[in-house]
């Protein structure tokens, strides 16, 4: 199963010699049954051929115990390689169980709680297993936030201003709008589950304000316009491939067009209407508007300064005249008849 991911001998060979080789195959099959994708899987594949050479040094033939484990984490940088190896490991335990030593089980003081709630939202409400992760994270978080602030009062004794002051920590968590607004969302789910299940006499629900999420709200990730044009003049236009991606990328960056409206793009007359309605109006077309076909039944208008752009498209397969008409000399935009380094007619 490993050919899958790796094709190298070198690396193959290295996967199966240290102290998990013999188990590696069975793992790399376990992370594509549960749907995980290619880049990840060998993400972890990686991580888990570092801790099998690391592994040998203590332990070849017995079960890896969590003194091994610990020594490894101890040896990588805090952060992403960190994180993955300790998902890695936990997917190869889950794998080849017969490997590693059974860990030491703290005992869960709130287990009986969470399996109860676990249970709740399976049967009782019918929610998808990942959507149970979720919300049954949420609820442990709530109640270690209640063993360390409250530690010697009950889960009845929780009031309307300690429900506040768990959604304030609750939201200190994430600064994500979306991540947040889930957080609030769980709370409340566990709350009233509290009050279902007779544990809390009131619905502490209705004391967890209602986080505002908008889609628009704040601004998504974007390149300075001197990056755009460092981008554009790198492009070599002494071929015709590089003047259509040179076209493409202007219209992109100085118009706004969406990705389905380039594609749909055609080149009869880029200022008429895209799906064929007729010839446009006399005034759209010297004033530069051009009726775009969007997903599914929108449209808009979209106009293009030609005095400006124009000089840039010329060539290749838009050139702007003086009085604002738009020339072509191919049909569509992104000419999807002929690829790009055939021959052209």
């Amino acid at each position: 199963m490993l050919e899958f991911y790796f094709k190298y001998p070198k690396v193959l060979k290295r996967l199966r010699s240290g102290t998990l080789g013999g188990e590696m195959d069975r793992i790399a099959a376990h992370l594509a049954e549960i749907g995980y994708k290619h880049a990840s899987a060998k993400v972890y594949i990686s991580q888990l051929g570092r801790f099998s050479e690391f592994a040998a040094r203590y332990t070849r033939v017995g079960k890896i115990n969590q003194n091994v484990i610990d020594l490894f984490m101890r040896s990588l940088q805090a952060g992403g390689p960190r994180i993955a190896a300790r998902t890695a490991i936990e997917h190869a335990r889950r794998a080849a169980p017969e490997r590693f030593s059974a860990p030491d089980v703290m005992p869960d003081p709130d287990a009986p709680l969470l399996a109860a709630y676990l249970d709740h939202l399976r049967r009782v409400r019918g929610l998808a297993p990942k959507t149970c992760e979720g919300l049954h994270l949420a609820g442990r978080r709530i109640l270690a936030w209640h063993r360390s602030h409250l530690p010697d009062q009950p889960l009845e004794a929780m009031t309307g201003e300690h429900t506040l002051d768990l959604t304030l920590h609750l939201l200190s968590l994430s600064s994500n709008d979306r991540t947040r607004s889930s957080m609030t969302a769980h709370a409340r789910a566990f709350l009233r589950f509290l009050h279902w299940s007779g544990i809390h006499d009131q619905d502490l629900a209705r004391f967890v304000p209602r986080t505002p999420c908008y889609r628009l709200s704040y601004l998504p990730p974007r390149l300075a316009w001197r990056d755009i044009q460092r981008a554009i003049d790198a492009i070599d236009v002494t071929t015709p491939a590089g003047m259509r991606d040179r076209a493409l990328l202007l219209l992109l960056a100085t118009t706004g067009l969406r990705n389905k409206e380039l594609r749909s793009l055609e080149l009869q007359n880029p200022l008429a209407d895209s799906r064929g309605a007729g010839a446009p109006d006399q005034r759209e077309t010297r004033s530069g508007c051009a009726a775009l076909a969007g997903g599914g039944q929108s449209a808009r208008r979209l106009c293009v300064a030609c005095q400006t752009e124009g000089r840039e498209l010329t060539g290749f397969p838009v050139s702007c005249t003086a009085s604002g008409r738009v020339q072509v000399q191919r049909r569509y935009f992104q000419d999807r008849a002929i690829p790009a380094r055939a021959k052209r007619t």
